[in-house]
């Protein structure tokens, strides 16, 4: 790893470690095989959040992409390269290897450049291949700051209160616009509540291990 590397995990860690999280939504025993997903602009608090679980995210081959590929693997989660210009079969052989071991695929169906927001088909046809549920996640942040990125990528502001909101979905949507929709809403949702945390509406606690995940949050709710 080369040092400009190393010292991006190590701010990552820092930043994140201020960071407070409520979990909301459906929240199940967090395991596989499950399609998880949630838009590109919201994975910096989503590597940290969801660190220690069985996941498996998939990375592009570009060089862009090993800041968020290294951060992921220090933080537990396995990474598996492709995209869907380069190394697509690669990366499809990947994933599939690890739905049938049990484990939580998670993709960011507008990556890896974009448009944002709009789903591409690739997580829609995983689980509707192996016929298991997705996990839509809506990240919410009180305060970030939006990099002139494609994705307009968010980083929540050091000691920010962040909503995690899932909305679990069997079987899966039949169209890219029907997931699309779901996302979007679920995604709203989040961001409102965590401008309510802040303002004090809800109560907001420190993230927990998030290995007793299912211990510690809720299971259903709206």
């Amino acid at each position: 790893m080369n040092l400009k590397l190393k010292v991006l995990k190590a701010l990552y860690k820092v930043w994140v470690s201020t960071l407070s999280f409520r979990a909301t939504g459906q929240w199940p025993e967090f395991k596989g095989p499950a399609v998880l997903v949630l838009w590109h602009s919201k994975l910096m608090p989503f590597i940290y959040y969801l660190r220690q679980t069985p996941i498996v995210g998939l990375a592009s081959q570009h060089p862009d992409a090993d800041p968020i590929a290294v951060v992921m693997n220090h933080y537990g989660l396995e990474v598996v390269r492709g995209s869907s210009t380069r190394g697509s079969v690669k990366g499809t052989i990947g994933l599939l290897k690890a739905l049938h071991a049990g484990k939580i695929v998670a993709l960011t169906p507008d990556g890896p450049k974009g448009p944002a927001r709009r789903f591409k088909e690739g997580a829609l046809w995983l689980a509707q291949k192996l016929n298991i549920p997705m996990m839509f996640l809506g990240v919410g942040m009180a305060h970030a700051i939006r990099l002139p990125s494609w994705d307009r990528l968010e980083l929540p502001v050091p000691f920010s209160r962040c909503v995690m909101k899932m909305k679990v979905v069997y079987p899966p949507p039949r169209k890219a616009a029907d997931a699309e929709r779901i996302l979007n809403a679920v995604t709203s949702s989040a961001e409102r509540e965590a401008k309510m945390a802040h303002i004090g509406w809800l109560p907001i606690w420190r993230c927990p291990s998030i290995r007793r995940i299912n211990q510690t949050s809720p299971k259903t709710g709206k």
